[in-house]
């Protein structure tokens, strides 16, 4: 396809060929395609729980240390569903050298 300012080629813009493969969401490496899926599901998960807290209004009486207690319950699910989760390629793969854990 070529674009045209007066008669003149000014460009040529690049069509798609009909081979190309349709793009891949997740990564093409299994040990880095499976932590993303841990992790973006339990994307869902943390969102669902702040929004309880947002959406009930417990912010309001909450102390220093129930915030702390909240980002535990958020955070370690990060550093434990991985290594529950482990592909096959990386089960026996030391936990500090899999994918997910160096991300």
């Amino acid at each position: 396809y070529q674009r045209r300012v007066h008669g003149e080629v000014t460009e040529k813009l690049l069509m798609p060929k009909s081979t190309a493969q349709a793009p891949q969401w997740l990564a093409a490496d299994p040990a880095q395609r499976n932590a993303e899926r841990v992790f973006l599901l339990y994307l869902l998960v943390w969102i669902a729980e702040v929004a309880v807290v947002v959406g009930l209004r417990w912010y309001e009486w909450f102390s220093a240390e129930d915030y702390m207690i909240l980002g535990a319950i958020i955070g370690l699910p990060c550093f434990i569903l991985p290594a529950l989760f482990a592909c096959k390629e990386e089960r026996a793969v030391p936990y500090w050298h899999r994918y997910a854990f160096r991300v």
